[in-house]
């Protein structure tokens, strides 16, 4: 990923999270913003240059500062960091809070963690869908856009992006001549230009 990538990435980002989720509640727009801020500003700058897309990134280049650390054989467990959706489960976590305690933890445990797995799992499970979900979607978006197209977000129309760039939506996210086609749909619809605010767009 070059710098150029990496900026379009983080301002594709933060501009779906501030335009995107207007209405959401649990979580709100601004919880959201913050969420992807600190994703950017915890991000190991160094690494950038060895990211790809959302499930790879390349081996530390020779001369890079962790290169003789990890890529040179004495550590071959770690040639490359992590691809970005490897970093999102542990970054994600940092803002979930323990599974409410069920009745028997309630008896028996002092502390507020429910340590019942099925409970636990399942409380994950709903916070990561209900909390880590818009985070994720800002995220690998932009992502896809600026870097490596996945075709990896749905749920967002041709409305969405254009209220993120009302200055007019840049040629990298979708050429002006290349010609789309709806979400679920093997019919050729036109240019992004062409297509109606609530058209569902894949990102």
């Amino acid at each position: 990923m070059t710098n150029e990538q990496y900026e379009r990435w983080r301002d594709f980002a933060l501009r779906m999270a501030r335009n995107c989720f207007p209405q959401h509640r649990r979580p709100n727009s601004r919880w959201i913003i913050e969420v992807v801020e600190d994703f950017f500003d915890a991000l190991d700058e160094s690494t950038i240059c060895c990211l790809v897309d959302w499930d790879h990134s390349e081996p530390y280049p020779k001369g890079h500062p962790y290169w003789h650390r990890f890529g040179n054989g004495l550590g071959r467990w770690r040639e490359s960091p992590y691809c970005v959706g490897s970093m999102m489960p542990e970054f994600l976590d940092s803002y979930r809070g323990y599974a409410p305690r069920c009745q028997v933890c309630r008896m028996y445990e002092q502390d507020g963690e429910c340590r019942c797995e099925e409970i636990e799992d399942l409380y994950y499970e709903q916070w990561d869908e209900q909390w880590g979900g818009p985070v994720r979607c800002c995220i690998r978006a932009g992502l896809d856009c600026a870097s490596a197209p996945s075709a990896g977000v749905v749920g967002f129309s041709a409305g969405d992006v254009r209220r993120m760039y009302p200055e007019g939506v840049p040629d990298w996210v979708f050429p002006p001549h290349e010609r789309l086609k709806y979400w679920l749909s093997d019919e050729v619809n036109g240019t992004f230009a062409e297509l109606p605010d609530e058209a569902g767009v894949v990102l």
